[in-house]
């Protein structure tokens, strides 16, 4: 419902408070925990193996930064 959309979006059909508003959005804290386990779990059972993976783009970009903690993050989680 709200994954893909722009800022620009969520305020013309929900109003500039759509972020208090509970639109079903999974907490940041079990996104990354997800992610984490995944990758864990992938690194585990693909020792010294390519892997390719494919997510959607809430689960990259929180998970990003625990791999790349320099990662730019000025518009990352600027909504919350």
């Amino acid at each position: 419902m709200i994954e893909g959309t722009t800022e620009e979006e969520r305020i013309e059909k929900w109003g500039t408070g759509w972020i208090e508003l509970d639109l079903g959005l999974e907490p940041i804290e079990i996104v990354q925990k997800r992610g984490e386990e995944f990758l864990e779990e992938i690194m585990m059972k693909h020792q010294g193996e390519k892997v390719l993976v494919f997510s959607h783009g809430a689960l990259i970009q929180f998970n990003f930064i625990n791999l790349v903690p320099d990662f730019p993050t000025k518009d990352f989680g600027k909504h919350q």
